[in-house]
């Protein structure tokens, strides 16, 4: 990226960290669905009449898709990452709401009572603030979504659908594409079992 462009865009994001720009979530939004808009014209075979529609309706259809399931997933995915930690800012809100009565009801008045109090309740704070976040954005893009594409968005959830539901895959290279896939709403079919002589391979 050429430097001038890097200021320009560096430009325009400060002021849109700022307020500067003053641009409404939903205005952008609407701005990213007017880029995925060519209009042309095309027979509705139902009622006969001529309709305008979208030419890059299901690009603009999987690119809506995409982030409203990012979104769903940001708060409620229930699996966990490398560290061991919930994904979904939902769970580990309902946590560090355990954790923080947990922390209240043995508070004794010392110093390091209080600090701990105090900790835990700015981590509450922190993740209902990212909550609430996510949860207006995520609103904002399906009911977008509905608008634009003309369908309703339904959360594509793979921690629900594939526990106790999806066999295990063969290789950590199969699992890592199963669930590269999973992403974009594709099932792939793991577990099976590669028979080889050396010269013909039979998958079985």
């Amino acid at each position: 990226m050429k430097k001038q462009q890097a200021k320009l865009i560096n430009t325009t994001l400060q002021a849109a960290y700022t307020g500067e720009d003053n641009v409404a979530l939903s205005a952008a939004i609407a701005r990213l669905c007017a880029e995925m808009y060519d209009p042309h014209m095309r027979m509705n075979k139902d009622s006969g009449a001529y309709e305008e529609v979208n030419d890059h309706e299901w690009e603009l259809l999987f690119f809506m898709q995409n982030i409203a399931n990012h979104l769903w997933a940001a708060m409620y995915d229930t699996r966990t990452n490398k560290a061991g930690y919930i994904k979904g800012v939902k769970h580990k809100l309902d946590r560090a709401q355990d954790n923080l009565k947990q922390v209240s009801a043995k508070y004794d008045g010392t110093e390091i009572a209080l600090e701990s109090v105090n900790r835990a309740a700015g981590w509450v704070e922190r993740l209902e603030t990212k909550l609430a976040m996510f949860e207006e954005m995520y609103h904002m893009f399906a009911d977008f979504m509905e608008v634009a594409c003309g369908e309703s968005h339904r959360p594509y959830e793979p921690w629900v659908t594939a526990v106790d539901t999806t066999p295990q895959a063969a290789s950590d290279k199969e699992a890592e594409l199963a669930a590269a896939l999973a992403e974009r709403g594709i099932t792939l079919s793991v577990g099976h079992v590669a028979n080889t002589n050396g010269v013909d391979t039979e998958v079985a």
